[in-house]
């Protein structure tokens, strides 16, 4: 094992417990490094520095105020863990204790292939202010990791609480909703968030991808008051995004139930939202694509209903006559299972509706 000790006059975190119990950082690696060292190379030429997500103002105890951005912890792992395991590197840090029985928060990244290197960090005396010590801890851990990948997280001075300064979280609202959606594992919950969080056009387009993605939770909710207000909440975070339009598009689309109510659909997508969504084809159109597959997945599921609905009741005894009547209906909306809808977008269903010019 190789071990590099740094002097306590060098150690920044000395103000905090200046006794020797705390005072020597430490960084120790294994006796070969060779494999450890060209995983890192390769690692850190992809890893790039973390958005910066909070907005803080300090107080300081001389009265002052300033204010700085910085990455927090999530962020920062969720940005490096994907690079270094791709490398074959995992990075983890426990609390131990050195020689004397100090606290230390150790650093480790260890290689598949058994190498790892590693720093230590003395910790603050815990105290009776359990708030004050997981602050500290906190800032260290990312101080760490930040230092040994070698990437920015901050403006920053997230250790102002174990200096006794007074923080306030200055962090817009819709941030913070949008990192608390990434922290959701329950798809309804998830997409709840990110309705509340959405504010451009990124966000609309990531929401309506979400929305999607989680046709089979809530698909499980329809027909129940938990359906209607989960499409109530996406679609006010649709129109606070993208738009009126785009709202009332996604809340008709997913309320769709019969033949006649596809086609009153369609006739407003040729129509009056026409305009609308031939500029949103020209200046967004991966937006345009996603709303598009949210309409066309739901007149598939409306035609669906109605031709089970049509089949259910020819099965029951019902007039044949009247249940191949609905049948044909079924059939003359749904054009043999395709819709003005996917067919070349709002420009194509417009021109269908255009009037032939009187000879």
């Amino acid at each position: 094992m190789n071990e590099i000790v740094r002097p306590p006059a060098s150690d920044p975190n000395a103000g905090w417990n200046a006794s020797p119990t705390h005072s020597v950082s430490i960084a120790r690696e294994s006796s070969e490094t060779g494999q450890i060292a060209s995983a890192l190379v390769s690692a850190l030429s992809k890893l790039r520095n973390p958005p910066r997500n909070r907005s803080v103002e300090v107080s300081t105890r001389g009265g002052g105020k300033y204010a700085f951005r910085y990455a927090t912890l999530d962020k920062i792992l969720d940005l490096a863990r994907p690079v270094l395991a791709a490398e074959g590197l995992v990075l983890f840090q426990p609390i131990s204790t050195n020689e004397k029985g100090g606290l230390v928060l150790v650093t480790r990244l260890l290689h598949r292939s058994g190498e790892w290197m590693e720093t230590s960090i003395p910790l603050p005396a815990p105290g009776g202010d359990p708030q004050s010590f997981g602050s500290a801890v906190t800032y260290l851990r990312r101080y760490a990791v930040t230092a040994l990948l070698g990437i920015a997280s901050d403006e920053d001075d997230d250790a102002n609480r174990a200096a006794g300064n007074h923080i306030k979280d200055t962090t817009p609202r819709h941030e913070r909703l949008r990192d608390e959606a990434g922290r959701h594992t329950d798809p309804v919950q998830a997409l709840v968030a990110k309705a509340k969080a959405a504010r451009d056009v990124d966000d609309g387009t990531d929401l309506l991808r979400a929305w999607a993605n989680a046709t089979a939770a809530t698909e499980a909710l329809r027909g129940r008051p938990e359906w209607e207000q989960l499409v109530r909440h996406v679609g006010v975070g649709l129109r606070n995004s993208l738009g009126q339009m785009c709202a009332s598009a996604f809340v008709r689309a997913a309320r769709l139930a019969e033949p006649d109510d596809v086609a009153a659909f369609e006739t407003a997508w040729g129509g009056e939202w026409a305009h609308t969504l031939m500029m949103m084809q020209e200046e967004a159109p991966d937006t345009y694509r996603a709303l598009q597959g949210h309409v066309v997945a739901q007149i598939r599921r409306a035609r669906r209903g109605a031709g089970a609905t049509s089949a259910a009741t020819s099965e029951g005894g019902e007039d044949a006559a009247a249940a191949n009547g609905a049948g044909d209906d079924v059939a003359k909306h749904s054009g043999a299972g395709r819709s003005a809808v996917s067919e070349g977008g709002p420009r194509r269903a417009a021109a269908r509706r255009r009037p032939e010019p009187v000879a």
